[in-house]
């Protein structure tokens, strides 16, 4: 075995990875999406970062930050084999210097002409109209164009917007929108100024804290005080070493400039990050300023939650946050579908079952209602009902619009409807309600109604398997209560569209295609049509006719797409007259 100085050893541990592969290997590395950071050619999930050499090999879960760990554990080098290599030349890579980006001008989000999204936004939240008309009128709040985010500005000594605060209103998923604008300096953060001969400051984490607890001290009367938001907090984790915290930019120079101040109020949060920071703030300004702590009363809980709370306790506010007014409330009716299976039968074909309508399924209404319930829970926290605009993303303003979609069903004259509750904030335009609709055909075809046709519904005599269908076009009975009154209004009534039938597949059977036919327009609420169009099928004369006529009822390759089927209709209310 051949004996390697320690000396030199000792200088080939001291070579970095980044300085071997830079010098020796460039071909090798090229530059990943990540800042400062690079990959292997010949293996994707290796990375280097280019300032500190700390390396790792995500598919082994290997790491290091030296030419030897590298040519060891990456290159399958024996540890002589690497020492020998590194100690023949000495690699001379020196890393280039970070060239300091130019700071990007402030400048603020375009002006929405109005803030009604995020007065809403902010109402259903807790935060009074008065608070936030207060903002708006001192210039420090806005809604922005083309996303609609809150905009909280701080201003300088001259009025000049210095500092702007984003966060969104559109966070169903948990995951709010939150950023400074770029170029904010944290010195002028977002502040509520007070009346002149006030000696106090409030300082909070974050601008809707600021509005909160405005909000929850103007029910009380309380005495006027400037409100300053900090910018946030940085706080480590709990657990970790403690370390010291650096007087909050915004608070020096707010003090700088108003050397009235005698009093700081700390209203952080009463977490551990809150209660860490009131801690470190009091010990910073004691014995120059007197400091009283005003943390919310519960554990874990921001001045935020806290309005929130008392809104709802007061009845402002609903379960889900909500603010209460007068909300629209909306049914889009649609044709239900069912096949039976009765009990003892060995029918193992869903096709071979006997169909049943919504006049058929008026009986089973309580058991199918269950049904529709269970799968409306399935997999939701809390067991609560699931809400269809939670998924719903085409559209912001339709988002916006509309607060909840369950489903339902419901028995109308003598007919049980699929059912889908819509609760409104404000009335849709006909091109909105048409792309609700769209969006609840694909959730009965592919989503929510997926999971309903899977399951039996156990029923007396058999069992049913339901089906919630909407054909292409306008099939949707569209309703609703008018708060005068509490007579339902149902919109104009519009032509049904044929469901659309592929005849490619079929093999040139016509009895195929003709089973295939029939039962898209069963299930779009079209029985009529499609016993009319077998019984005309049944007459005809050659194969070629056949085609036509099924092509009348239901949209193919053959149909004629200026004419709709010239089916008589009846003055009996029927599922078909109804559900558009």
């Amino acid at each position: 075995m051949p004996w390697i100085p320690e000396e030199e050893i000792k200088r080939a541990r001291e070579i970095t990875a980044i300085e071997y592969l830079k010098k020796y290997q460039p071909n090798r590395l090229k530059k990943s999406s990540a800042r400062n950071e690079w990959e292997l050619t010949d293996h994707d999930s290796f990375k280097i970062n280019e300032q500190t050499s700390q390396w790792h090999w995500k598919s082994r879960d290997i790491g290091g930050t030296s030419a030897l760990n590298f040519l060891i554990h990456v290159d399958g080098c024996s540890f002589l084999e690497a020492v020998q290599m590194l100690k023949d030349e000495y690699p001379t890579y020196i890393p280039p210097p970070v060239e300091a980006k130019p700071k990007k001008p402030f400048v603020l989000p375009t002006a929405s002409p109005d803030c009604r999204r995020v007065f809403r936004y902010l109402k259903e939240r807790g935060i009074s109209g008065e608070v936030l008309q207060r903002c708006v009128h001192l210039g420090i709040l806005y809604e922005s164009l083309p996303y609609h985010n809150a905009v909280f500005i701080g201003r300088d000594e001259n009025q000049v917007a210095r500092y702007a605060f984003l966060r969104g209103i559109y966070d169903a998923s948990g995951k709010s929108f939150k950023m400074e604008q770029a170029g904010s300096e944290k010195a002028y953060a977002f502040c509520v100024p007070a009346k002149s001969g006030c000696r106090r400051v409030a300082v909070y984490e974050a601008c809707v804290d600021v509005l909160a607890h405005m909000t929850l001290e103007q029910r009380q009367g309380s005495r006027d005080k400037y409100r300053l938001e900090l910018g946030g907090i940085s706080a480590p984790k709990e657990g970790q070493s403690q370390r010291s915290m650096k007087k909050p930019q915004a608070l020096e120079h707010f003090l700088s400039q108003h050397p009235e101040i005698t009093e700081i109020e700390v209203c952080t949060d009463n977490d551990f990050a809150g209660r860490w920071a009131c801690e470190h703030i009091r010990k910073a300004y004691e014995g120059s300023y007197r400091i009283i702590e005003n943390l919310p009363e519960i554990e874990g809980a921001d001045w935020a939650d806290m309005a929130k709370m008392a809104a709802r306790r007061n009845g402002r506010i609903g379960k889900r946050g909500d603010a209460l007014k007068d909300k629209i409330e909306v049914e889009m009716l649609s044709p239900l579908m069912a096949e039976f299976i009765p009990d003892y039968s060995d029918i193992v074909d869903l096709d071979d079952a006997e169909p049943l309508e919504g006049p058929d399924l008026v009986q089973y209404q309580t058991s199918i209602a269950e049904k529709v319930d269970e799968i409306n829970r399935l997999g939701m926290p809390d067991n609560q009902p699931c809400n269809l605009i939670d998924y719903f993303d085409q559209n912001k303003d339709i988002k916006e619009k509309v607060e909840r979609i369950t489903m339902a069903v419901k028995e109308q004259e003598g007919v049980l409807y699929g059912c889908a509750n819509l609760t409104l904030r404000e009335n849709l335009t006909p091109e909105e309600y048409r792309m609700v609709g769209q969006y609840l055909r694909g959730q009965y075809s592919d989503g929510w109604g997926e999971s309903l046709e899977q399951r039996e519904i156990k029923v007396d005599g058999g069992e049913l398997y339901l089906h919630f269908y909407v054909g292409a076009g306008s099939d949707f009975l569209i309703q609703m209560k008018a708060p005068e009154n509490g007579v339902q209004e149902k919109q104009p009534e519009q032509k049904p569209s044929r469901p659309e039938l592929k005849l490619l597949g079929h093999d040139g059977n016509i009895f195929s295609i003709l089973g295939d036919a029939a039962r898209l327009l069963r299930r779009a609420g079209m029985s009529e049509q499609a016993n009319e169009m077998a019984d005309r099928v049944h007459k005809s004369s050659n194969y070629y006719e056949a085609l036509g006529i099924i092509s009348e009822y239901v949209e193919t390759e053959l149909s004629d797409h200026r004419e709709q089927p010239r089916t008589p209709r009846k003055e009996t209310l029927k599922k078909e007259d109804t559900c558009r």
